[in-house]
């Protein structure tokens, strides 16, 4: 099984913590890191409205420059395609960097049908270490399976939580049963677990803040990535998220 993973990146500070995770996943399928620069194409609308003033330090305002954004996030653009090409360099990566403009749940959602993974950098910071500890969303479904036996390449099974998301604990227990089926015919012992109420992506936000785990494995597919939790997530979470896609 081969996989394409892809690190998305766009104007906010980057995490240095989610680039290295990704080469990290990279050496580990023998893939190249491809890495996706997106402009957000909402600042550029922002910036043509008339009534947007800049303001220098002596407090006076003038009107808003659109090129000095362009030239701003162009800047960005090429440090952390240099930076990239530094980490791969050192890791004996294959970097492919390219630069999309849209709007950035959009082409989340377009990467996630291109690639088999998609890692999302965290944006929080937190004031400990993160744990090494992976947590991965767990429901059943085929996507699901699929998201647990990419988890398992990226830690130990020991290193791995399972939040089973279910409509009740009774569901829920059931699903443990299922994967303890699915781990005894791989040979390996009982996971972690915690329920994970169907539909509450905010409860999935709290629990990752509050474990602060490595990284946040969930499926492209699942109905918890509504656009409002999608952005909490891409926006708030203390780890990167790692969207496991359609494409391979």
């Amino acid at each position: 099984m081969t996989l394409r993973i892809r690190i998305a990146l766009d104007h906010t500070p980057p995490s240095r913590r989610a680039m290295e995770w990704a080469a990290q996943m990279a050496m580990q399928w023998q893939a190249p890191l491809e890495a996706l620069f997106i402009e957000d194409s909402r600042l550029f609308e922002i910036a043509q409205l008339p009534f947007i003033r800049q303001i220098d330090v002596s407090g006076s305002g003038s009107a808003f420059d659109p090129d000095s954004l362009s030239h701003e996030i162009k800047r960005q653009s090429q440090s952390l395609e240099k930076a990239l090409q530094e980490l791969a360099e050192r890791r004996e990566l294959a970097l492919e960097f390219r630069t999309v403009r849209g709007r950035v749940l959009n082409e989340i959602r377009r990467a996630c049908e291109e690639v088999g993974l998609l890692i999302i950098q965290g944006r929080r910071s937190v004031s400990s270490l993160p744990r090494e500890t992976v947590m991965a969303v767990f429901d059943g479904s085929e996507a699901a399976a699929e998201v647990l036996q990419i988890a398992l390449r990226a830690v130990p099974p020991t290193s791995l939580h399972l939040l089973l998301q279910a409509d009740t604990p009774e569901q829920a227990q059931a699903l443990r049963a299922q994967v303890g089926q699915m781990m005894r015919d791989a040979g390996i012992e009982s996971l972690p677990s915690s329920y994970l109420p169907q539909h509450d992506g905010d409860h999935l936000l709290h629990l990752a803040t509050l474990e602060q785990p490595t990284a946040l494995f969930v499926a492209s597919n699942n109905t918890l990535l509504e656009d409002h939790v999608l952005e909490a997530l891409s926006t708030r979470l203390p780890c990167p998220l790692a969207i496991v896609g359609q494409g391979m």
